[in-house]
């Protein structure tokens, strides 16, 4: 297709009954390379094929309506913009795979690739196409896929100097920064002023000090003018400014209310004249009043609050004051007038409260925010937010044109994704770009390609404004990248993706009813017309599918009553379920019925791994729930982000550090006794804790005795030895003692489960992250740890069968084929009042920019503005939830369910996600009911679409499509033909599970006869022995001579060996008799290295293997591999093939390495216990050749 022709394409309009195609068009109109493109992609549309699409469709040569082929855009000249580094990694993983296959296919089945692309297949494009894998592999750094961090980090270290940065810097994560700001804080706490303190301490203790500091910090990229206004001394005169102030404290003013009363003697006169009426309060505020009016101006400010208390209310309202009838309705109106004007007077003053607090709290910031950036600068280091600003204010700088030449230069074309989800910076660093992307842009004058940008991105889907996305935002950008374009003669467009992949019509029709505009969700469909209203459509004709929505659960009556009388001593245990608890149980139950079951709608029975609960965040509920799911043995796994040291595993870790540090800590070491890494029950605690003497320590009894008692003879042996070393090793090295030597991870896999593993690998890695940037301590690693709060957050395989449970933020861009929605009763916020977690309220100053955060400690100090922020807040808050609802509805491909609880009938569920799930199901036309027969009782409502045909495919995505049309699968013939007979493989043929170790990636001959595992076989496994022996022979070494033999039978007992007792008896004394051998001494010692991997490049081959064992001594090198094929040969020179050259192979790869040592070695047949020495003059005829 020519260029010519394309302007047409992207104007007209397509209604199409096959939403299979529609999308199709759809995709490919968006990815046309000559267009500039802005599109809103709804969820599951296929955002991410559409980018690797566009990026293909650049890099490829094109043909103009003459027929002449002009070269692609060249891949280093493309800049990808995404907002997650796992986007970023989807992204370049698809592009890639997608070139890869691309270099296999046959000629006919690229053509139909590039036809899809709408290029036009010749011999130049197939060549081209083949290329551009290796082209982008020999990229240095590969494409530019980053995240916006990434490109701001780039953009700072090619111009360190134009930012005014340490060139060189490291970013710091998260736990550091905080750290920083921390130390910063201590540091500095002792140097603020006397006044600050003495306005600040009445309102906040010291923790929620920081927490205020922090959020200021977090804020950062608003303070910054502030900043600069405190340090020139301005900002005082500024903020009164902007309180609209006219004194300089709340004192003179008050002095000046109580001085100049307006209209006095008046209303004196008329308070005066009505003394006498019969309302009793009105007449009790005539009194006070008068009262009040008698007093001097000095004597009116310590008595304020009488004026206050008898116009006011206690929630600083006014008061309405009445007349009886029959009286003079003109004191009523008189006092009410007073009681606005009191009103108008308590603002004020609260304003002048607000304006101390607010200047104390930002002068204290300010001191501590000047060191916080001392530091990271004498460090070199910056955090994610400070790449943000500092390119802002690269780019915002008037001398910045040099900049943005430089950056221009080397870009044609920018990709943007997820751009909902920019926060009001990103959006400014992207349209400064922009500024000179298209400012006198022309052709590139080899590609004759015009400069485009394409961004991607759904408004319905932005929840992510606690990290500072503006969604507003969207919409503005959309309207300046149009307007630019248009302005430089470039062709535009802004399509709509509306076809899912994921979901199926009916979840579909439901997500459509749920947010119409007449059931007022604000958020969602926003600032779109309603013709682009109810467009979501299905790609999956014919899709089976079902929604359900389960009645609230609730506790009956009985149990109520249980509750009321807890305050009652009680003669034995009972447990008492609330709502929530009620629900995960049900849940648990209906969970564990489901898996294996095929659906009411048909299709394949359900697995664990279809199964995605979404919550809103943790809480009571998701932790009942993820118990219950365990106690039903059914397979989970948390995704939801934890704090690390709210692990269990990593709590008795540490806790054990904390022993080793302070042994007289009789409860914390109680505490480790009692964990799987100490092993003892609560009878053996006790025995040992209840026994001792006055003034023993708990470390000091356990020295005494542990020798009376197994499991305390166990705990001292590891406790000893860790105290022994807690002063010689690094902290990882002392938790990889704890969790291999000491069998920790063993302890915790048994008594914890897997989930124990994942905390365990982050607490290593944070170890070995400490002591990169610290001098390693233990007690210095400990405060680390603490005070940086770190996070853990498990991430699913995508294979992995079992049910996840994650928040609706973590699930965004995932799927699953049956989705609940439990956590839907609480709305965003009960009241539109004083929030305890709102006291900064921030007022925009548009004039000159400026935000300032207004310090509004509690509701008694509210003013207009802080009330309309707060409501302000509320509608933003309730817009996100929205949209959040609408982002947990579309994880769903076949199968959604809605429930949740309630504490008590008459309670409301008003403005909650289940309130608005439930009317929005019973307006849908095909609703049915039925009696919900579970633990409560109600209606249980659903709609349903049966499976009736093979014509669909649920796990579809966009690359499945590709040009095909809707209709029915055809199945393969291969697939109707009978299956023909296979003889057994040869004996010598065996499965890779009985191949011997050797390296990897080296073709070493014939494998040695083995027994074919298809074989019929006696009871006996003829490699079980061998097995055995080899692991005795790993571990045994290890350990003292006179230990062996009690550690070999421990062993058998825990690992289950099954020998008979004679055999045992045998291997025993055969694999220490092998130990003790004098010619093997030296490499059995302790020092030698077990399990030991190698790799190398041998004659153009890579080797890779892993050596049974080895000791590298001063001259010369000892490694052996242990063997456990029956047929033992007599003679060297009968070992067969494969282990001469496997054993070549590692004494050539060892002899580079080590040119000056001599190398022996050694085969050991551990079935008949026989050590062969291999000779090097054999080996040499077996060393791998080039191949």
């Amino acid at each position: 297709m020519g260029i010519g022709n394309w302007g047409i394409m992207m104007q007209r309009q397509f209604s199409f009954s096959d939403p299979v195609e529609e999308a199709n068009r759809q995709q490919r109109d968006a990815s046309n390379p000559h267009y500039s493109v802005f599109v809103s992609a709804s969820a599951g549309s296929g955002k991410t094929k559409l980018l690797v699409d566009r990026l293909l469709r650049l890099m490829m040569p094109w043909t103009d309506k003459k027929g002449k082929i002009h070269p692609g855009i060249q891949p280093q000249r493309i800049q990808c913009l995404t907002y997650s580094k796992s986007a970023a990694a989807e992204m370049a993983i698809r592009l890639q795979k997608k070139l890869s296959e691309w270099v296999g296919y046959t000629n006919q089945e690229l053509d139909r690739a590039l036809l899809d692309l709408q290029i036009n297949p010749c011999d130049k494009m197939r060549k081209a196409a083949r290329a551009l894998f290796a082209e982008i592999l020999d990229l240095p750094g590969g494409m530019r896929i980053e995240t916006n961090h990434a490109f701001c980090q780039s953009i700072l270290q090619r111009f360190p100097l134009e930012a005014r940065i340490i060139p060189q810097f490291k970013v710091i994560e998260e736990g550091d920064n905080l750290l920083t700001f921390k130390r910063a804080f201590n540091e500095k706490i002792d140097e603020i002023s006397d006044h600050d303190i003495q306005v600040l301490s009445p309102l906040i203790n010291n923790n929620h000090f920081l927490e205020l500091l922090q959020e200021l910090q977090q804020n950062q990229q608003y303070l910054q003018p502030v900043l600069r206004l405190i340090q020139q001394r301005q900002f005082s005169a500024y903020l009164r400014s902007c309180l609209k102030l006219d004194f300089s404290n709340k004192q003179d003013y008050l002095a000046r209310v109580c001085e100049i009363w307006p209209a006095e003697k008046d209303i004196r006169k008329c308070l005066e004249l009505n003394r006498d009426i019969k309302n009793k309060k009105s007449r009790a505020a005539i009194e006070s009043c008068i009262r009040w009016f008698d007093l001097s101006s000095d004597q009116r400010i310590v008595q304020w609050n009488i004026m206050q208390e008898t116009l006011l209310k206690k929630n600083g309202q006014v008061k309405n004051f009445t007349v009886n009838k029959g009286e003079n309705n003109a004191i009523a109106v008189l006092l009410n007038e007073q009681a606005d004007y009191m009103y108008q007077i308590a603002e004020t003053i609260n304003r002048y409260d607000i304006y101390e607090y607010t200047g104390a709290l930002l002068n204290v910031f300010s001191l501590i925010w000047q060191h916080y950036q001392d530091i990271k600068r004498a460090q070199g280091v910056l955090h994610y937010s400070d790449l943000i600003n500092y390119t802002l204010d690269l780019l915002d700088n008037p001398g910045a044109a040099w900049v943005l030449f430089k950056l221009d230069g080397g870009l044609e074309h920018i990709l943007l994704d997820e751009v909902q989800d920019n926060s009001a910076e990103q959006w400014r660093i992207a349209d400064n770009i922009l500024s000179e992307f298209f400012a006198g842009m022309g052709k590139d004058p080899v590609s004759y390609h015009s400069r485009t940008i394409f961004a991607v991105g759904d408004y319905k889907q932005s929840i992510y404004s606690f990290q500072g996305a503006k969604p507003q935002e969207f919409f503005n950008f959309r309207e300046k990248i149009s307007k630019k374009v248009k302005e430089a003669g470039e062709l535009w467009a802004d399509p709509q993706l509306r076809v899912s992949f994921r979901s199926s019509q009916i979840i579909l029709d439901f997500v459509d009813q749920v947010f119409l505009p007449e059931n007022g969700l604000t958020g969602v469909w926003d600032n779109l017309s309603m013709d682009q209203f109810r467009q979501h459509r299905s790609a999956k004709i014919s899709a089976p599918g079902r929604v359900d929505i389960w009645p609230l659960a609730m506790m009956d009556d009985m149990e109520k009553e249980d509750l009321e009388t807890l305050w009652k001593p009680l003669r034995k245990n009972q447990y008492h379920s609330t709502p929530d608890m009620i629900l995960a149980e049900c849940l648990a139950d209906w969970i564990k019925g489901q898996i294996g079951r095929v659906p009411p709608y048909g299709g394949r029975p359900i697995r664990a791994g279809d199964i995605l609960i979404l919550i809103r965040k943790r809480s009571d509920f998701s932790r009942a729930l993820i118990r219950a799911l365990k106690m039903k043995n059914i397979p989970l796994v948390n995704l939801v982000k934890t704090q690390l040291l709210d692990q269990i595993a990593v709590q008795d870790l540490l806790v054990l550090c904390e022993v080793l540090l302070l042994p007289q800590d009789d409860l914390t070491l109680a505490c480790v006794l009692k964990s799987p890494l100490g092993g003892l029950d609560e009878e053996s605690l006790m025995e040992l804790a209840g026994s001792r003497i006055k003034g023993q320590t708990l470390w000091n009894a356990l020295f005494i005795r542990h020798l009376e008692r197994k499991d305390w003879q166990e705990a001292w042996l590891m406790l000893s030895k860790l105290f022994v070393r807690v002063d010689y090793v690094t902290p990882y090295a002392l938790l990889v003692e704890i969790l291999g030597e000491h069998r920790g991870r063993e302890r915790f896999l048994a008594r914890l489960g897997e989930e124990a593993l994942e905390a365990i690998d982050e607490l290593l890695f944070q170890a070995m992250q400490y002591e990169d940037n610290h001098i390693p301590s233990l007690q210095g690693f400990l405060y680390w740890l603490k005070q940086s709060e770190r996070t853990i957050k498990n991430e699913a395989e995508a294979d992995l069968d079992m049910v996840r449970i994650m928040t609706v933020h973590g699930a965004k861009g995932l799927q699953g084929r049956l989705v609940i929605l439990p956590d839907t009763v609480n709305p965003v916020s009960k009241q539109g009042g004083f929030q305890s977690d709102q006291v900064l309220v921030w007022k925009e100053d548009a004039e000159k920019n400026i935000k300032i955060p207004l310090y509004v400690p509690n509701k008694n100090c509210d003013i207009r503005e802080s009330k309309e922020y707060r409501s302000f807040k509320l509608q933003l808050d309730t817009e996100e939830s929205n949209r959040l609802l609408y982002v947990a509805l579309t994880r769903a491909s076949e199968w959604l369910l809605v429930c949740g609880w309630q504490k008590s009938k008459n309670k409301k569920t008003e403005n909650t996600w289940y309130d608005y799930c439930e009317k929005a199901m019973k307006q849908l036309p095909d609703l049915q009911a039925c009696f919900f027969q579970e633990i409560w009782e109600g209606t249980h409502h659903f709609i349903e679409n049966k499976s009736n045909s093979l014509s669909y495919n649920m796990n579809c995505s966009p690359d499945d499509f590709g040009n095909q049309s809707s209709k029915s699968i055809i199945l393969p013939k291969w697939l109707q033909q009978k299956g023909k007979a296979v003889a057994l493989p040869d004996e010598n043929v065996i499965l890779p599970h009985y191949i011997p170790s050797r390296p990897d990636g080296i073709i070493f001959g014939e494998v040695p006869s083995k027994i074919s595992p298809v074989k019929t076989r006696k009871k006996k496994d003829p490699f079980y022995r061998g097995r055995v022996i080899h692991a005795l022979l790993q571990y045994l070494p290890n350990y003292p001579c006179e230990k062996r033999y009690d550690l070999a039978y421990q062993w058998f007992k825990r690992e289950n060996v099954k020998l008979s007792g004679q055999e045992l008896d045998k291997i025993v004394h055969q694999v220490i008799q092998l130990i003790n051998n004098p010619e093997l001494q030296k490499l059995f010692d302790s020092d030698s290295l077990v399990e030991q991997p190698v790799t190398g490049i041998v004659n153009d081959l890579v080797i890779t293997g892993q050596i049974d064992r080895m000791r590298i001594l001063s001259d010369k090198i000892l490694l052996c591999d242990f063997k456990s094929g029956q047929k033992v040969p007599d003679t060297v020179e009968m070992v067969s093939k494969i282990y001469l050259r496997q054993m070549a192979s590692y004494w050539i790869l060892l002899k580079e390495i080590y040119p000056y040592h001599q190398i022996e070695p050694l085969l050991i047949w551990t079935d008949a216990l026989k050590i062969m020495k291999l000779p090097i003059a054999l080996l040499e005829k077996y060393l791998p050749a080039q191949i």
